[in-house]
């Protein structure tokens, strides 16, 4: 279950290109590849700064994203209340238990 949760945490903040640890669309993982020579238009620049890949959200649609999420209605003891683990204004997304991580995955991610 655990192991379920990490894959659709890291899954979900990559998707919207979050700074926090989960997230693993980072300079290195960049770096990792240019030493491997593919993904030319992955490579960082010079300066350590990198474009945005094309499998992550833009802020119009992470709003879209979140606001689904959030508004979103299922039945009692399906889901526990996700609009709880949602900020809109700054675009967040936290505190999922291993459930929401199960039901994010299986249900509406994979459908």
């Amino acid at each position: 279950m655990h192991i379920e949760k990490n894959v659709c945490d890291n899954v979900v903040f990559t998707l919207l290109n979050d700074s926090s640890n989960k997230c693993k669309d980072n300079l290195k993982a960049r770096k990792d590849l240019q030493l491997w020579g593919i993904r030319l238009e992955l490579w960082p620049f010079e300066n350590g700064r990198y474009l945005p890949a094309i499998y992550t959200l833009t802020n119009a649609n992470r709003d879209i994203f979140l606001k689904t999420l959030k508004n979103m209605t299922v039945p009692d003891g399906y889901f526990s209340n996700i609009s709880r683990c949602i900020d809109v204004k700054q675009r967040k997304l936290g505190g999922l238990k291993s459930r929401d991580s199960h039901v994010l995955m299986e249900q509406l991610l994979c459908s």
